[in-house]
C-alpha cells in the first residue's frame, strides 16, 4: 500500500498521508497547489506555483478504502474496526502555511504535525480495541502487502513477535534482578 504512516492505538486506526510541502498550501478548482517564494541570484523574489493533480485527500481516501477492504476481507470478525479509521493529511514542513479559507471540498482532514499530535492524544480509547485486535490487524495488513509486493519479506506474525519480545525482556529483567541478589 502507499500508506505513509499507519498508527494502531487504543483510539483506533490512524492513517496519514504526509506531505513535506513548503510555502502556502491551498486548493483551487479542485486541485491542491503550493506557492513557494525564493530569492534568486539578483536577490529578486521569485514565486513558483506547483499543482498536485492527485491531491493528498484523494490519496488518503484511497488508502483508507484499501485498508478497510483488507481488514473486512482478511479479518471479517474485526470489520467493525473500519469505523475507527481516522487521520488525514499531515503537512510536515516547518515553513508551511495552510490557507484553510482556500481549501474547500476536501475529502480528508488536514493539519500540521503539532495539531495531529494533539488530536491523537485527546482521542478517547475505542472499546474492544485491545492489543490482540491491533496485532491481528497488523498481521492482516502484512499478509495483504506480501501478496502485492514485488519482493516477499519473511514476516513473523505481530502476535508472535510481541510474545517473543515480551519473553526476551522478561528473561533479561530476571537476570538483572538476580545479579543484584
Amino acid at each position: 500500500t502507499d500508506t505513509d504512516v499507519l498508527l494502531l492505538g487504543e483510539s483506533g486506526i490512524w492513517i496519514f498521508e504526509v506531505k513535506y510541502w513548503a510555502g502556502v498550501i491551498f486548493k483551487q478548482e479542485g486541485t491542491w497547489k503550493q506557492r513557494k517564494s525564493f530569492h534568486g541570484k539578483n536577490r529578486k523574489v521569485h514565486v513558483e506555483e506547483i499543482s498536485h493533480e492527485l491531491g493528498p485527500d484523494a490519496q488518503w481516501l484511497n488508502q483508507k478504502e484499501e485498508i478497510s477492504r483488507t481488514i473486512t476481507i482478511r479479518r471479517p470478525e474485526l470489520s467493525w474496526l473500519t469505523n475507527t479509521i481516522s487521520g488525514g493529511i499531515v503537512f510536515a514542513h516547518p515553513e508551511v502555511v495552510i490557507k484553510s479559507q482556500n481549501i474547500r471540498e476536501n475529502t480528508a482532514p488536514y493539519g500540521k504535525v503539532g495539531a495531529w499530535i494533539k488530536r491523537i492524544h485527546q482521542s478517547k480509547p475505542v472499546d474492544g480495541l485491545g492489543i490482540d485486535e491491533r496485532l491481528t490487524v497488523v498481521d492482516a495488513l502484512v499478509e495483504w502487502a506480501n501478496l502485492n509486493e514485488r519482493e516477499v519479506v519473511e514476516v513473523v506474525s505481530a502476535q508472535a513477535e510481541a510474545e517473543r519480545i515480551y519473553d526476551e525482556t522478561s528473561q533479561k529483567l530476571l537476570e538483572y534482578v538476580a545479579g543484584w541478589m
